[in-house]
């Protein structure tokens, strides 16, 4: 079982259980709609033409991945720092993550 599919079954298990909520169902959609725009622009601004169409299948895998690992507090908090000069937040290398995950998912015949 990958590390993901042990995730959203442990926080599946957990919703069902009525531990925690369900991360995604926590963000408004102010907060994913703005990812998916700000994505979306830069996305359509630094991928080849050709690619370009895939845009959109890049950038849901970003909101809907970004969604389940974090709350819309610490997107906002990692958006807002991202902005800022000299300023940090740790979780940015997790977001990071999610990059090469859906490069991969909209453009599969680019993946190495």
């Amino acid at each position: 079982m990958t590390k993901r599919v042990a995730q959203m079954v442990f926080g599946l298990a957990l919703a069902v259980c009525g531990v925690v909520s369900v991360t995604a169902a926590e963000w408004s959609v102010g907060a994913s709609g703005q990812l998916r725009n700000n994505c979306t622009l830069e996305c359509g601004g630094s991928v080849d033409a050709r690619y370009k169409a895939k845009c959109p299948v890049y950038c849901g895998c970003i909101v809907d991945e970004a969604q389940m690992l974090f709350t819309e507090a610490e997107y906002i908090d990692m958006d807002v720092k991202a902005r800022i000069p000299n300023t940090y937040n740790p979780k940015l290398p997790e977001f990071a993550k999610l990059i090469p995950i859906c490069r991969k998912r909209a453009w599969p015949e680019l993946a190495r």
